[in-house]
């Protein structure tokens, strides 16, 4: 398990006995087994990527937070999002890898509660 967490956190994230213990038990609970199975067997057969148009079509306000050094989200994907959904704010976290909200739980927490309490219009009507 502390092998799977170190693709997710930057290295200089140290996860506590607590948080491998819990990943470890949720991982071999029947039931999350049982559905993470099920979306792997979906995304071998599918794909995990979802069409341009498809993306393209959500008009909601949307918040992409990503980490700059993600090795399973690559920032460049980020970039993508970004330019395809029109209503989009986007946030990079350097030094940052998948686990945005583990490694830098204030900065994340925080990046959410300003995006959520913002009321700006900006145009899109979204």
């Amino acid at each position: 398990m502390r092998a799977i967490i170190a693709v997710l956190a930057n290295p200089g994230f140290l996860a506590t006995d607590d948080q491998v213990r819990y990943r470890y038990e949720m991982s071999v609970r029947p039931d999350l087994a049982a559905a993470y199975k099920a979306t792997m067997g979906w995304v071998r057969e599918n794909g995990l990527h979802y069409p341009d148009a498809d993306i393209a079509a959500v008009k909601t306000r949307t918040l992409v937070v990503n980490g700059k050094e993600d090795k399973v989200v690559p920032v460049e994907q980020a970039y993508e999002f970004l330019a395809l959904l029109e209503n989009s704010t986007g946030y990079l976290i350097p030094h940052c890898r998948h686990w945005a909200m583990l490694e830098y739980p204030g900065l994340f927490a925080k990046t959410c509660i300003d995006f959520f309490e913002d009321t700006t219009d900006y145009g899109g009507g979204a």
